[in-house]
């Protein structure tokens, strides 16, 4: 889970960047719709942050996320525009990947596949691992394998995040929650890709 982080060197890079902008903290705080008090607890290191929280101040200081986190632009943009995709959105992105997406987050793991898109976990089917809101990133271009976590959609449209397994040369999908039971992947589902990094949300 990448519930906090700890490297801290771009909140002296905010600072900077804020005050060459000339821009107060009440003023970068309404551009987040935020307050100076939020904003003023990240300058000091008193309140913990997480990649929305950059992600937040890169969008109000006008900077991209990878400039303002690690000082400079990497050679993708591994951090920088993955598309969060509901259930609605997902079976049209993975038949059509051009296809636009209403909204970009910042993607933790640097050597993702450039297929990789983000889903927000919904219900409790896969407690303990991931609880209801977390985010995950899956890529596409990741073979399934066993114990694997991944996303299918099935023949009525509906995706599931499932631990991949096989029994006797069948496969399954496997909620990790006890109470939920296994389910025979149906020969005309969609494999979405493997979960390569996830993360809860403030």
């Amino acid at each position: 889970m990448y519930e906090r982080l700890e490297m801290t060197d771009w909140i002296d890079r905010a600072i900077q960047t804020r005050k060459a902008a000339q821009l107060t903290q009440f003023e970068l705080a309404d551009r987040m719709d935020a307050t100076q008090g939020y904003v003023s607890n990240i300058e000091r290191r008193r309140k913990g942050f997480t990649l929305d929280t950059v992600y937040k101040f890169a969008r109000a200081l006008g900077v991209s996320f990878n400039a303002l986190y690690y000082g400079r632009e990497t050679e993708t943009p591994a951090v920088d525009g993955v598309p969060l995709l509901d259930p609605v959105s997902l079976a049209a992105w993975i038949n059509d990947p051009t296809a636009e997406a209403s909204q970009f987050i910042p993607c933790p793991k640097a050597d993702r596949g450039a297929r990789t898109f983000a889903y927000i976990v919904q219900g409790d089917a896969m407690e303990p691992a991931y609880k209801d809101g977390t985010i995950v990133y899956v890529d596409p271009d990741t073979e399934k394998a066993v114990g694997k976590n991944v996303i299918y959609i099935a023949s009525n449209g509906r995706p599931s995040l499932r631990s991949f397994t096989k029994v006797d040369g069948v496969e399954y999908l496997k909620p990790l929650n006890s109470q939920y039971p296994a389910q025979e992947v149906e020969a005309d589902a969609i494999y979405c890709g493997s979960v390569v990094a996830s993360y809860k949300p403030e």
